[in-house]
């Protein structure tokens, strides 16, 4: 059975998810509070604090406020809340939070991938009362590392063949996996500024990822990892170009851009690890950033993943049951 809901298990989404009646926000665009980041992606963009692993602190471009960086699994005190950090399995830095409010004991599973990036700690099994995800991450279908591999080999391929790559990501962890798993000639890979810095923080962290040259047009042939979000200017900008994307729907091929490659498939483990815990209350968020965004359409890819499921949208509330 499922229900729509504003406030459950002390947690509301007006306004962005948050804990009710502490200054805890689990979502990275609060502009008072402490902010939750649970993974390499959006920043606090008002005078909201910080809160990360340890781990995800040190890959962070500098902010206004340093966040609060806190070890894997110590228990701390933030207020009344009792709360851990726990590894996600998405990358470096990413966690799941743990936290005790009003008697329960919430998992805040945001950023979960259980086919987890080797690139950072696994995932594990946690018990809680309730589990708490976002909608996008069930509806998101996560590329298997054997297919990460395929992409990047094939893009070594091209450019020892003589054909420059444009490699786009909509996700900076996998994009970092990405740099890290090139094994061709390390002056063929480049990278757009912002991951060129984001890969020089992660190799000063500790982590095996080089830093590429930087994204600009030579006579020999590179391949050039970009973000996703500029893949349809760039390709305006270098007709012929060879673009290959990293899940996420690409731009319909046009007279600037051959046909790209794309790269989904597997599916996601999330469901399925959803399913292991045997969670009794599953608390879907329609976005873990935002408060206006509405589910995705039926079938519900949240169907029988819990006994309980309710879902937080404060503005769109859904009548699909």
């Amino acid at each position: 059975m499922a229900e729509n809901a504003s406030v459950t298990h002390g947690l509301s989404a007006r306004g962005g998810l948050h804990a009710v009646g502490t200054r805890l926000r689990l979502h990275p665009g609060a502009r008072s509070g402490v902010a939750w980041m649970a993974a390499l992606g959006p920043l606090p963009t008002g005078l909201a604090r910080g809160l990360c692993a340890a781990d995800l602190a040190a890959l962070l471009p500098p902010l206004r406020h340093r966040p609060f960086a806190v070890p894997w699994g110590k228990p701390f005190q933030l207020g009344r809340l009792t709360l851990a950090v726990l590894p996600a399995g998405a990358g470096p830095g990413s966690s799941l939070l743990r936290l005790h409010l009003g008697g329960k004991t919430l998992l805040v599973a945001t950023a979960a991938r259980p086919d987890a990036l080797p690139l950072g700690p696994s995932i594990e099994p946690r018990e809680a009362d309730a589990l708490v995800v976002d909608a996008a991450a069930l509806q998101r279908v996560h590329t298997p590392l054997a297919n990460l591999d395929r992409l990047i080999d094939a893009a070594a391929d091209h450019v020892a063949h003589g054909q420059s790559v444009d490699f786009f990501v909509d996700d900076a962890a996998v994009a970092l996996q990405a740099v890290a798993r090139w094994r061709s000639d390390p002056a063929r890979l480049r990278a757009t500024a912002a991951l060129r810095a984001l890969c020089a923080r992660a190799r000063l962290a500790g982590w095996p990822v080089p830093v590429p040259q930087p994204a600009v047009q030579t006579a020999l042939p590179n391949c050039t990892v970009r973000e996703r979000t500029r893949a349809t200017a760039q390709l305006a900008r270098t007709p012929g170009a060879l673009a290959f994307f990293l899940h996420g729907d690409a731009p319909a091929p046009t007279a600037a851009c051959s046909a790209p490659f794309h790269v989904t498939g597997g599916g996601s483990a999330l469901q399925d690890w959803i399913r292991l815990l045997e969670v009794a209350h599953l608390i879907v968020v329609a976005s873990a950033h935002r408060d206006d965004t509405p589910v995705g359409a039926a079938p519900m890819p949240w169907a029988g993943l819990a006994p309980r499921v309710t879902v937080l949208n404060a503005r769109a509330q859904l009548d699909l049951w």
